[in-house]
């Protein structure tokens, strides 16, 4: 049972595109989303640090950092429009999301307690 558990949380962090070594060494600071050129978190960046409703780069987003632990909602369209998606791990690889060009809004995902 103990080992199932292991390979299915091992299959969720691969299914992300992430891994225990991408969370641990995230290039982004606590309350920061970064957004990257190229995979892996190479080339040019665009750092969020709070709630922004139109973000846009002169590139596509390929990769994407986040602070451990946090969460971050991204849309497909301004103002937290569109398809949504929450992530709670590094994206070395966008596309493994299905994030293929631009990310026009993000806001930090604060749960309430």
């Amino acid at each position: 049972m103990k080992a199932l558990m292991m390979t299915a949380m091992a299959a969720a962090l691969l299914a992300t595109g992430a891994s225990a070594a991408d969370k641990k060494d995230s290039p982004a600071r606590q309350g920061e989303l970064i957004l990257y050129q190229d995979t892996n978190f190479n080339g040019d960046n665009y750092t969020v640090d709070r709630d922004n409703t139109f973000i846009h780069t002169d590139w596509n987003i390929r990769s994407i950092a986040l602070y451990p632990g946090e969460k971050w909602q991204i849309c497909n369209k301004p103002r937290f429009q569109g398809d949504c998606l929450i992530l709670t791990d590094n994206l070395p690889d966008a596309s493994t999301m299905g994030i293929n060009g631009q990310v026009p809004s993000a806001r930090r995902v604060v749960d309430k307690h």
